[in-house]
Order: C-alpha cells, then sequence, then structure tokens
C-alpha cells in the first residue's frame, strides 16, 4: 500500500496491515480507514471509525487520527528498543463513527493522545476513554463545595474537609 490508501470493512471482518521494520495494524470488526502518509520517518493513518485496533509501533513515528480529530502520536524510537503496542476499543455504540472508545498502552514507552481539551501523556498500563462527540443532551455544571476548604495551584485543585 502507499499514502492515500483506504480500507473499509463494513459490517465484520478483519486484516492485518504489515508496515516496514514490523510495525502492524490489526483491525477486527467494522472499520473505515486511509493511509495519509507513508514514508521513512513517519506512518499517519485517519481512522474514520473502527470497532477494534491493535497496534503495534516500531522505530518509525506513528499519528493515529481517531474519527473526532484526536490525534495518538508514538514518538520514534531506535530500532533495536521495544515497540509500543496499543489497543482501541469502541464501547457501546452500534454506530461505528460515534460514541466513545478506551484507548489501553500495553507496553513500551509513552505516548501522547492529542484531544481538543487538551493533551494526555498514556504510559505502559494505563487506558484513557475518548469521548468522540459530546453529548447533545450535556449539562454545563459549576463546581460547587461546601463545608471544605479548597487550595488551588495552577488548574488543579484540592479539597479537605474540616473533619
Amino acid at each position: 500500500i502507499r499514502s492515500g490508501t483506504e480500507i473499509q470493512v463494513r459490517q465484520s471482518g478483519e486484516f492485518t496491515m504489515l508496515f516496514h521494520a514490523g510495525s502492524r495494524l490489526v483491525a477486527l470488526g467494522a472499520v473505515d480507514l486511509k493511509v495519509t502518509e507513508l514514508n521513512d520517518a513517519l506512518v499517519a493513518v485517519e481512522l474514520k471509525s473502527f470497532t477494534k485496533l491493535r497496534l503495534r509501533c516500531i522505530e518509525r513515528a506513528h499519528m493515529f487520527t481517531l474519527p473526532d480529530g484526536s490525534v495518538l502520536a508514538v514518538p520514534p524510537q531506535a530500532a533495536d528498543a521495544i515497540g509500543v503496542d496499543i489497543e482501541l476499543q469502541r464501547l457501546d455504540v452500534p454506530d461505528p463513527s460515534a460514541g466513545r472508545a478506551t484507548v489501553t498502552h500495553e507496553s513500551g514507552r509513552p505516548v501522547s493522545l492529542q484531544m481538543p481539551t487538551g493533551t494526555v501523556t498514556l504510559v505502559q498500563g494505563t487506558r484513557s476513554t475518548v469521548f468522540f462527540a459530546p453529548s447533545p443532551n450535556a449539562a454545563q455544571a459549576a463546581l460547587a463545595s461546601q463545608g471544605v476548604a479548597e487550595e488551588r495551584s495552577g488548574a488543579a485543585r484540592r479539597f479537605r474537609a474540616a473533619g
């Protein structure tokens, strides 16, 4: 395959994409993706929808754009380093282009998940849930406290009860 290749599985099925140097993408279930860049330095894939993906990233930088525009970025590494294993799993949603998914970092060096609300660093053994679209019925609520002392440190807040 080359840059611009698109793959779509509409209902059920699976496939494996093997890249030079040992990286791979294993897709299980419905998926719609496009390889946006593929060269010696970068593997970039746009995921329009997916059910379950297993990613093995070795050597090159890897970027996976999720359906909401968030980017899972795996930095490059030395050829003799241990690769990064990540699993993306859709949750509770029949529409593979909406809802939420978990990103599980199973092994390897830290990776970043760049979302519209900020960047999260995922280290080995961590899992993050990504919401692909805000709930249309979501109500914004202010943070309220009563009977506790509030301490602020930048964006962080700590609350301590008197008793």
